[in-house]
This record gives C-alpha cells, sequence and structure tokens, in this order.
C-alpha cells in the first residue's frame, strides 16, 4: 500500500509539473521579448534559459540544467534521441503490463512456454529470463526499428525538418496548426512520463520480486474486481 501512495504521488507531481510548465511558456515567451538579457527557465524558475531553448519545439520549458545542448545542432540531436525513446517508452509502458496479464493464457492458448518468471515477471535486464525470447522476436524489432530510422534519415534532410516528424497523420488529427502544437505536446509529454513509469516498472519489479500488475492491481484490473475487493477487505476489516 505504501509503494502505490509513492507511485500515484510521483505521478501527480509530474502531472502537476506539467502543467505548471504549460501555464508558465506564454509568460516566459513574454518576458523573452521584453528582456533578452536575461530569462530563467520555467522548469526550474532560478536558472537561466539557455539561449537554443527557445520555445520552437514542443514541450520546451528550458530544462538543460547540464547544457548538453550549447548548439542548433547539439538540440536537433537530442530531441531527436528524445521523441524516440519517449515513443519507445509509450509502447514498452502498456506492454510490459499487457504482457504480464496475458503472456500466459495466450502461450497457454497456442501450446507454448510462457516467457513469465515464477512470480510472473516479464524478462528484462533486472529481472532476467531475457535468453528465453525467441532469435525471431530480436530479427524482427531490428529489421522493423532499421526500416524506420532509414526512413527518417530520410525525411531528415528536408530544410524544414522537426524532429520525430516521419510526415504520419494516419488518423488526420493534424488539422491546423493549433492541433499540431496540441499533439506535439501532448506526445513529448506522455512519452516523458512513460520513461519514468517504464523505470519504476522495473525497480519496484527487481526490488519486490513481484509483477506490476500485481502491486497496482487496482490500475489493470476491472473496475468491478477492484470494487469487488474493497468491498471483500471493508468487510473482513468491520
Amino acid at each position: 500500500m505504501k509503494t502505490a501512495c509513492i507511485f500515484s504521488l510521483l505521478i501527480a507531481s509530474v502531472s502537476s509539473f506539467t502543467n505548471n510548465i504549460a501555464r508558465c511558456e506564454s509568460s516566459t515567451l513574454l518576458k523573452a521579448a521584453s528582456d533578452d538579457s536575461l530569462i530563467y527557465s520555467t522548469a526550474v524558475p532560478f536558472l537561466e534559459r539557455p539561449k537554443v531553448l527557445d520555445g520552437k519545439y514542443a514541450g520546451d520549458a528550458g530544462f538543460d540544467p547540464l547544457s548538453f545542448a550549447k548548439t542548433e545542432t547539439d538540440l536537433l540531436v537530442y530531441r531527436e534521441a528524445e521523441i524516440k525513446h519517449a515513443r519507445l517508452a509509450m509502447l514498452a509502458a502498456a506492454g510490459w503490463p499487457i504482457s504480464e496479464l496475458y503472456d500466459a493464457k495466450l502461450a497457454s492458448f497456442a501450446n507454448m512456454p510462457s516467457l513469465l518468471d515464477g512470480n510472473g515477471r516479464v524478462p528484462s535486464l533486472l529481472n532476467g529470463g531475457m535468453e528465453k525470447v525467441p532469435v525471431i522476436y530480436w530479427l524482427v524489432c531490428l529489421i522493423a526499428a532499421s526500416a524506420i530510422d532509414v526512413y527518417g534519415l530520410r525525411k531528415t534532410n528536408g530544410a524544414d525538418y522537426i524532429p520525430g516528424n516521419l510526415g504520419m497523420d494516419p488518423f488526420g488529427v493534424s488539422k491546423s496548426p493549433r492541433a499540431i502544437e496540441f499533439f506535439r505536446t501532448a506526445e513529448i509529454k506522455n512519452g516523458r512520463l512513460a520513461m519514468i513509469a517504464i523505470t519504476l516498472y522495473a525497480l519496484l519489479e527487481f526490488s519486490q520480486s513481484t509483477a506490476i500488475v500485481n502491486t497496482f492491481p487496482y490500475l489493470f484490473q476491472p473496475i468491478s474486481q477492484t470494487i469487488s475487493n474493497l468491498q471483500a477487505a471493508s468487510g473482513m476489516s468491520s
């Protein structure tokens, strides 16, 4: 229960942090227009905002305390890396608990061995069990990732290229500049939260030796089951 509270507080803190950033971005831009000599970061208000972080990329809150991005080229490279890791993390944040919920059932249905360990945890660097993953899976991942990366490298040659923009919008959500900015900001913020989430997944499963779906069952089970469990717990305590 203590771990669940800590995890919930972390998520709430990140959500509050990103909301505050969104509210502060407009005031920072106004300050930038009036005083170019000293502009503070909205992420860390007592630090000066790096000059290359001028707000042209979605989710830019002027956060670079170690000054990694010293030039426009550096900024483009780091943003490209960030958006790629963010997208991968969002897939992992969903795929990790889904595999713990359904891997055993699907493996039984297909008459194949489950990849989960004795505690119901997925294979990972900290959990172990990576050797149980079929080689064909890694080959498919490698080929797919390489194809996407090669396609992306071709896109980077364009003069107006924005990191992460592969020109894909199958659902047609980018119908206006405002919509484009909204979804770009939503993607990078959710991606950053997902990178934090999968790190917590790995650390919690390693330290507690139990699956993340068992640590936070109310997040991964039907709401009806959660209510039933709460009613049962209430009945036992009374």
